[in-house]
């Protein structure tokens, strides 16, 4: 199998994975707000391919999500928080090089940190507070509960699902192009 062809396969597999997380495996808080295990496979795809297709598919998740499980319909402040998410965590997880391993930690973590509340803290609060004129003060209390639980989770998702897609993939992958 070439590398092209591996790297699809890849793809659709860690779809199915956010797809199987985001239906059976979501914690209700309360309203819409769940812990929602798949974005853990976004911190994944963001390192594997970078800022397109990590706001992408961080995007898809959303759109999932709030298609199939929101009694709200589709929520466009979501996707955009998604997009940014995805684009910053995969702008620096997948280009941004640190020969020191505490210092590339702290880099990634800090980068979804910072992308989590940029795009759910600010973004997300802004776009509900104007389209639906809810309070700010309403609203910031809501997305600070959803800003603690994604974080939470990319983080997680960085610990736990990254060490093993560059062990066993990465290492695939790197076989491949020596052969």
């Amino acid at each position: 199998m070439n590398k092209d062809i591996f790297k699809i396969c890849f793809t659709g597999v860690m779809l199915a994975l956010a797809v199987v997380l985001s239906v059976f495996c979501q914690i209700r808080l309360f309203g819409d707000i769940r812990l929602d295990l798949s974005y853990m496979v976004i911190v994944v795809m963001c390192y594997a391919y970078g800022a397109l297709v990590g706001g992408m598919f961080a995007t898809g998740v959303a759109l999932f999500n709030s298609a199939f499980f929101s009694s709200y319909g589709v929520s466009v402040s979501w996707m955009a928080a998604n997009v940014i998410i995805g684009m910053i965590t995969g702008l620096v997880l997948h280009y941004i090089k640190v020969k020191k391993t505490w210092l590339k930690i702290v880099i990634d973590l800090s980068a979804i940190i910072v992308s989590c509340a940029i795009g759910l803290l600010f973004t997300k609060t802004i776009i509900e507070c104007n389209l639906y004129n809810i309070p700010f003060e309403v609203k910031i209390i809501k997305n600070l509960v959803a800003f603690g639980s994604d974080t939470a989770l990319m983080i997680v998702g960085y610990f736990v699902l990254l060490p093993v897609y560059k062990r066993f993939v990465e290492k695939k992958l790197e076989q491949k192009t020596s052969n």
